[in-house]
């Protein structure tokens, strides 16, 4: 049983920078705001029911389940509360995080402030200040009404353990706290049977985006980048031995310039769940000569796509985002269709296509991975 959870749309998404850079890119600029808001949102909600359909229609052998509706959470409210109060002692203790920590933080940010010449607060109080009012923004304004960036707050091998993830972006780490909860109430209700993990170095970190795992051949593929990744070396150890991967079924994937693994990797497996081919943007991939070898060895074929095929926004242009598909047993859904040569070679492995298109999702840099997470 594939066990799917499927993130909702929710009425503050007008509140997102990426609406702007949508008017940007549709050229909406003789629209008011208030009336292409309400029609983004219309398409949204459309677009989301389409892949929920979608998704129940691709398999007997899933269950699909809205995450529980968090807008009375207790633990959310409690920290809404300290905020308002100004109470931030406690709200650093609620979201699990502490002022040493984002004294690190601040150090790091001044040093990366001096080489890309931007301006942030820089003494002590301050820096708590501006990142207590982050934690107001985002959880009181945003998350209140539905979680959904759910999707990279844990990492599950489908099995038997759920990773939750531990933010780089400090004040989305109560995410991971909220996460849990909720995973708590899903796994209950659907008697799921997965041990929640936690790893007690919260110095280093990790979300599941950037992260890709094949069960049935027990391979991971581990996003990394020395200068900035959302991910550091020891998570990724961490999540390896987790699982109990073997080194030679680990690959550590570097970049160019990308979002996370899942915005230009692509997996594809059959009906038994067994990797049988590999998709990749090679452009923004880094040590490709690396990935090439990994896939030779494992004599496992690898096609490659050209930048179109993978996630970004520029005001130029929006890419197709196709690249980020999820895979269910031998049942390929993305946002869109493949060259026809790399559609030609599915259709000769038998691989089901579905589509269901993620437009208005794309915009923001997400697709149908990203709007997806197994447990």
């Amino acid at each position: 049983m594939a066990y799917i959870g499927l993130v909702s749309p929710h009425k503050y998404w007008r509140k997102k920078d990426w609406l702007k850079k949508a008017n940007t890119v549709l050229k909406w600029k003789n629209i008011a705001a208030k009336e292409w808001t309400q029609i983004t949102q219309n398409i949204i909600y459309s677009q989301h029911s389409w892949l929920y359909k979608t998704l129940k229609e691709t398999d007997s052998n899933i269950q699909l389940y809205p995450f529980p509706d968090n807008t009375n959470n207790e633990i959310l409210q409690t920290l809404v509360d300290c905020i308002t109060k100004k109470n931030y002692e406690k709200a650093l203790s609620i979201v699990k995080i502490s002022e040493e920590e984002l004294y690190k933080d601040l150090l790091w940010n001044k040093e990366h402030n001096k080489k890309a010449n931007t301006q942030r607060p820089e003494d002590r109080q301050s820096y708590l200040n501006t990142y207590i009012e982050e934690i107001a923004e985002s959880e009181y304004k945003y998350w209140k009404d539905a979680f959904i960036f759910i999707r990279d707050a844990f990492l599950s091998n489908q099995q038997d353990k759920i990773i939750l993830s531990n933010f780089r972006a400090r004040h989305r780490r109560f995410d991971s706290s909220l996460a849990e909860s909720l995973l708590k109430q899903t796994i209950e209700k659907e008697n799921i049977q997965r041990d929640l993990i936690i790893n007690p170095n919260t110095s280093e970190y990790f979300e599941w985006w950037d992260f890709r795992y094949i069960p049935k051949n027990n391979i991971l593929f581990a996003w990394y980048s020395s200068w900035w990744s959302r991910n550091s070396i020891e998570w990724i150890s961490f999540v390896q031995n987790t699982f109990d991967v073997p080194s030679d079924n680990m690959l550590l994937v570097r970049w160019k310039n990308a979002f996370h693994i899942d915005t230009f990797f692509s997996i594809v497996t059959n009906e038994e769940g067994e990797l049988i081919l590999w998709i990749i943007c090679d452009e923004i991939c880094e040590n490709m000569n690396e990935v090439k070898n990994f896939f030779t060895d494992k004599n496992i074929p690898l096609y490659t796509v050209p930048r179109e095929y993978w996630i970004w926004l520029s005001e130029e242009k929006t890419w197709y985002g196709v690249i980020n598909t999820l895979n269910i047993d031998n049942t390929l859904l993305s946002s869109g269709w493949f060259p026809d040569s790399i559609e030609s070679v599915l259709q000769k492995q038998w691989i089901k296509r579905k589509v269901a298109p993620t437009s208005e999702f794309r915009k923001a840099g997400w697709g149908v991975h990203c709007l997806t997470n197994q447990i």
